[in-house]
């Protein structure tokens, strides 16, 4: 074994140049399909996000228009959120279209959608938090937060005292806007704003949505009927309602992941079929070149098993050389491309997905292809009778 390394190392040494094309093509293999990955990945990542930037994971509304609706029931919430699966759980005031007058000027501002929180806890569900504009969250009841965009167009001013009129639940209320935000995606062009109503902080108010973030990797559908279900019977048994899903809410991503996945799936294969045919006609020529070491070599004695087990242990080695380069290149490509898709806040428009996971999978998936196709190779240069490849020589 010791002399079939020490031989190995003497081919890749006198045949650099061949060894030196195989190593580059088993990199740029791997760093294809690094990028393939990790960009559908990334991809899907950011599906999964632009759903919780918008949507909950679940929704439980009532089923008609008029009594009865959810109490806000602390119990119930508390039993929830008992649940390790529940990452946030929110009753969500939902009044519709609302009007502000400006309680100085009797300016009348339209058409703001706003969605009321039972409390302070309802501004980190969809990620307020983080994008703020101007101002600050709202920290007292009937204190309001407004798309920004809307803010500029309404001309309205941070601090100023409103009178609210929800048309869809007929009440009215004093709001004071305290803060801006942008909001994200699916919902950048709507004139949002997020307050913490004031009846629903004193728990006199009757909800008609139930909001739950559920922590990633739980099947929804089977914790809602698991889980969920039961307790809304327990503590809501004679009202009804109906849940949605965050991914039904908008049917075209599952699309857009089946695409995904067949795109990915052809890429591999694609990037497979080049790696194995670059690197069969480079262990071909590498071989056609030894032919004369390969005659000289079984005239000697030595058996064909012994000299091809040589020549696959030049392919191992380079093979490893290679795979460490690549991953090496490979994750500063992929940190290169994550600097071009940051926007100039510097928040990240893309997350480039990242890990040894991926560079294992890329790692093996080249390599396979790489060491079927020296065993090709060898296979048919096994055959060669001795006479011929003296001719050859």
């Amino acid at each position: 074994m010791r002399l079939a390394f020490k031989l190995a190392w003497s081919f890749i040494i006198k045949s650099y140049k061949q060894s030196l094309l195989i190593v580059l093509t088993i990199i740029t293999g791997i760093a294809s399909v690094v990028f393939v990955i990790s960009l559908a990945s990334s991809l899907d990542r950011m599906v999964s996000r632009f759903g919780k930037d918008n949507f909950p994971d679940i929704l439980v509304r009532y089923l008609v228009h008029g009594d009865p609706y959810f109490k806000v029931n602390k119990e119930f919430k508390e039993a929830v959120l008992s649940h390790d699966e529940v990452e946030k759980f929110n009753f969500f005031f939902t009044p519709g279209t609302t009007i502000l007058v400006d309680a100085d000027t009797n300016l009348i501002n339209e058409d703001l959608k706003t969605l009321g929180f039972d409390n302070f806890d309802g501004f980190t569900f969809f990620d307020i938090t983080n994008n703020i504009v101007k101002g600050t969250l709202p920290t007292n009841t009937n204190e309001m937060i407004v798309a920004d965009h809307y803010f500029e167009k309404s001309n309205l001013k941070l601090n100023q005292n409103y009178h609210a009129t929800f048309f869809s639940v007929g009440r009215k209320a004093e709001i004071k806007i305290v803060g801006t935000f942008k909001p994200l995606t699916y919902n950048v062009h709507e004139n949002l704003a997020y307050f913490v109503d004031d009846t629903f902080y004193q728990e006199n108010v009757e909800a008609a949505r139930l909001y739950f973030r559920i922590k990633d990797g739980v099947d929804l559908r089977d914790f809602y009927n698991n889980t969920l279900k039961p307790l809304l019977e327990e503590y809501y048994p004679n009202i009804d309602y109906y849940e949605v899903y965050w991914d039904s809410e908008v049917p075209y991503l599952e699309t857009i992941g089946e695409s995904q996945t067949i795109f990915l799936i052809v890429m591999e294969l694609f990037i497979s079929l080049v790696v194995f045919l670059l690197s069969s006609s480079l262990l071909t020529h590498a071989l056609n070149k030894k032919q004369k070491t390969i005659g000289t070599l079984r005239a000697l004695g030595y058996q064909n098993n012994y000299l091809y087990l040589s020549f696959f242990i030049e392919t191992i080695i380079l093979t490893l050389v290679a795979s460490l380069i690549g991953i090496f290149f490979s994750h500063f490509g992929l940190n290169v491309f994550q600097t071009f898709m940051t926007d100039k806040e510097g928040r990240a428009l893309l997350e480039v997905i990242k890990s040894g996971k991926l560079y294992l999978n890329a790692v093996l998936i080249v390599s396979v292809v790489v060491v079927i196709s020296s065993l090709v190779t060898l296979r048919k240069m096994k055959n060669v009778p001795l006479v011929e490849l003296i001719k050859r020589s």
